[in-house]
């Protein structure tokens, strides 16, 4: 049998997950209440929902019949290290993700077409010499945008549906701590939530709070005293 790669693999995870979406004819805005409310066809946060429970209540695929699933679509992300570790969102049939180096993806859950990408700009020098690997976990969706961090210590928030950027904020002084942000942010009440490495990496493991609207730095607090 041949062997698939470990982030094809993934990417087909991500397609068997976008049956789960709605069509983007009944697109509605993504709020706090919205995430909420919660609805089976979506996956609106990391966690599935504000409980973090990672709960599905659909039932169409089931242990009777899983075995019969086949591929979709396959979408690869291109620059790769430690293959995909991010969760995806979805809201109306798109489908957002991430891949290593804070690789960013709009795509049709249906086809897998892309309907947007996004590679940040990155401080390559600096990610050359941090000490953990380049991967990120995922996104955070609400107000219109999608908010990503990075490794070099920026939460960033694009345009939902161009995938423009609307605000690039630094937060951390990666230059002297060599850390940043591999997390996926909370959207919740207009502010994205994210924290930074911490424990074992330099640093005090700071929590932000920012702005959803300007992308300004509304908080900050240190888990390590």
């Amino acid at each position: 049998m041949k062997r698939v790669p470990r982030n094809i693999a993934r990417s087909v995870a991500l397609a068997i997950g976008a049956t789960l979406a709605a069509s983007q004819a009944f697109a509605q805005p993504v709020d706090t209440a919205r995430i909420q409310a919660g609805d089976a066809n979506d996956w609106l946060t990391y966690h599935g929902s504000y409980r973090s429970y990672h709960y599905s209540p659909l039932d169409q695929i089931n242990t009777n019949n899983v075995s019969n699933l086949n591929v979709a679509w396959i979408h690869i992300p291109g620059r790769s290290t430690r293959g995909l570790q991010s969760t995806p969102v979805v809201a109306d049939g798109v489908l957002y993700y991430t891949g290593s180096y804070s690789r960013t993806f709009a795509l049709n859950g249906a086809t897998g077409e892309v309907i947007w990408s996004y590679i940040p700009e990155l401080d390559e020098a600096l990610i050359s010499r941090q000490t953990h690997s380049p991967y990120n976990r995922g996104v955070a969706i609400g107000d219109g945008k999608v908010y990503v961090g990075t490794m070099d210590g920026r939460l960033i928030a694009l345009d939902m549906k161009t995938g423009k950027p609307a605000w690039d904020t630094k937060l951390i002084d990666s230059q002297k701590l060599t850390v940043g942000f591999t997390g996926a942010p909370l959207f919740a009440k207009g502010i994205v939530v994210i924290g930074a490495q911490g424990c074992e990496w330099p640093g005090r493991g700071p929590i932000f709070g920012v702005d959803a609207a300007t992308g300004a730095k509304k908080w900050e607090f240190d888990t390590v005293a």
